[in-house]
């Protein structure tokens, strides 16, 4: 059975972004992740505040902000290397 095209544009759109976020925290299969004392250290030194960590779509998420403006910090598990900044918008 076909999807009408607005159809599939709807569900591709309502399935792309968790799947988006998966595809850039996907460490090799056995990598060391780093510590949550480490990833603090990363999120810091990158100036973000008042943050508080917890993991999302296989990345450690650090919510907090910079510069006054509220931020979901996404962090990968095993580099460190901030892979995505999105604005908080709870």
């Amino acid at each position: 059975m076909f999807m009408k095209p607005v159809m599939a544009a709807v569900v591709l759109s309502l399935s792309a972004s968790p799947l988006a976020a998966k595809q850039f925290c996907q460490p090799e299969l056995g990598a060391t992740w780093l510590s949550i004392r480490d990833i603090k250290k990363k999120v810091e030194a990158a100036g973000y505040k008042d943050f508080r960590i917890g993991l999302e779509y296989g990345c450690y998420e650090a919510e907090g902000s910079k510069n006054g403006i509220d931020l979901e910090v996404y962090v990968h598990p095993v580099t460190g290397k901030i892979v995505k900044v999105r604005k908080d918008l709870d």
